[in-house]
C-alpha cells in the first residue's frame, strides 16, 4: 500500500465494480425496419422518407411536428389528424385510406 494513494487511505484499493449487462441489454430499442408493402399511412411515411434520404427530424421540420411524433406514426402508434394529415398526404401524392374506384 502506497502511503499517499487517497483509495488507500479509504480502505478501498482492492474493491472492484462489476456491471451486469443483462440487465440493460432489454431496455435497448429495436430498429424498426423499412416496410416493403406498407399498409398504414405511417409506413407508407416510413418507407418514402428512407427512399427520399431523409432523417425523421428533417421530415417532422417539414410536417412542422416533433420527430417523436413522426417516429410514432412510423412506429403505428397513432396516425396524423387534421391539418398535419393533409400536409403528409400531399408529401405522399396519395391518400392510402381511399379506397380504389
Amino acid at each position: 500500500m502506497r502511503k499517499h494513494d487517497p483509495l488507500a487511505l479509504l480502505g478501498i484499493e482492492a474493491r472492484t465494480v462489476r456491471v451486469k449487462r443483462a440487465a440493460f441489454d432489454d431496455s435497448r430499442r429495436t430498429r424498426t425496419l423499412r416496410p416493403v408493402a406498407p399498409t398504414t399511412l405511417g409506413g407508407h411515411v416510413h418507407k418514402n422518407r428512407i427512399e427520399a434520404g431523409l432523417t425523421q427530424g428533417q421530415l417532422a421540420a417539414v410536417f412542422g411536428v416533433w420527430r417523436a411524433t413522426l417516429g410514432a406514426w412510423e412506429a403505428g402508434h397513432y396516425e396524423p389528424t387534421g391539418k398535419v394529415r393533409d400536409r403528409v398526404v400531399a408529401w405522399l401524392g396519395f391518400d392510402p385510406d381511399e379506397k380504389a374506384s
